[in-house]
């Protein structure tokens, strides 16, 4: 049986840890918190350190409020973004592991690769912007078995 805070639906201490991956970026941001370290493929947006810690630390605690916890599998329907890595790394933050879905425009192909990966919680393209106005409600959609 589990004691740590993962138990609690909380991030757990070992995720950011300076020992994990989730650990070295964080402490790397902090670093140099007003860095850009993150642009978009067309370089029309960018994110400093301390945006980013922010976005995946509000996004984490958005999962947790809706029952996201360590273990689940998340699948994120989206291309990918500066929102989407946020999204992955807060549910790495919960000790989740994340899947990123296949084109969504092709409904029948994504109905098929959720039925074979069998998500606990879905991450619709929408979401991000509903969580990053730090707005959580329908956050994440849980996918029926």
């Amino acid at each position: 049986m589990q004691s740590n805070a993962h138990t609690h639906n909380e991030p757990g201490e070992d995720c950011v840890s300076g020992a994990s991956y989730l650990g070295r970026l964080f402490q790397a941001l902090a670093a140099d918190s007003d860095r850009v370290v993150v642009v978009d493929a067309d370089a029309e947006r960018s994110m400093t350190a301390a945006t980013l810690v922010d976005l995946i630390t509000r996004l984490a605690e958005a999962f947790r409020l809706v029952g996201v916890t360590i273990g689940n599998t998340v699948a994120i329907i989206a291309p990918t973004t500066i929102e989407d890595l946020a999204v992955r790394y807060g549910a790495g933050l919960l000790g989740c592991v994340t899947v990123y879905c296949p084109n969504p425009s092709e409904l029948e192909r994504l109905s098929e690769f959720l039925d074979r990966i069998a998500p606990d919680f879905c991450v619709p393209r929408r979401v991000v912007p509903v969580v990053t106005s730090r707005d959580t409600s329908n956050c994440c959609l849980r996918h029926s078995h």
